[in-house]
């Protein structure tokens, strides 16, 4: 049996498998956007797709992935601590090396949020 899975439909998956809070609604949108793009026949596992993507801030990319994308710096480990709010905000700079590094390795889309998010598929 087939059933072609709307935007609407996408989004309310996740609620119905209590996962609507993994993701910002506009997040959703973006991941509803790319399924639909690149694939022409899949199947939604809402599992899958929460274990398969995360959804950063800059900052937040900054202080999971940095040690990955730039091996050759040594970084002040009291500057990023693992904490929610680090004392020390990276440059746009040194952020959008990052990013650029990060879509190397994998797929990144910008969300447009309150202020831009990331999803990252994961690696």
């Amino acid at each position: 049996m087939y059933i072609e899975v709307t935007q609407s439909d996408f989004v309310d998956a996740f609620e119905k498998h209590g996962r609507k809070d993994q993701f910002s609604h506009e997040a959703l949108i973006a991941l509803f956007e790319f399924y639909d793009e690149h694939y022409d026949d899949c199947n939604l596992d809402v599992i899958a797709i929460c274990c398969e993507w995360a959804e950063y801030t800059k900052e937040e990319l900054f202080r999971e992935f940095h040690k990955h994308c730039f091996p050759e710096i040594e970084w002040d480990k009291d500057a990023y601590k693992e904490t929610r709010e680090p004392e020390y905000k990276p440059s746009n700079l040194i952020t959008d090396q990052l990013i650029i590094r990060l879509s190397d390795d994998t797929i990144l889309l910008e969300v447009e949020h309150e202020k831009t998010r990331y999803l990252m598929q994961q690696f």
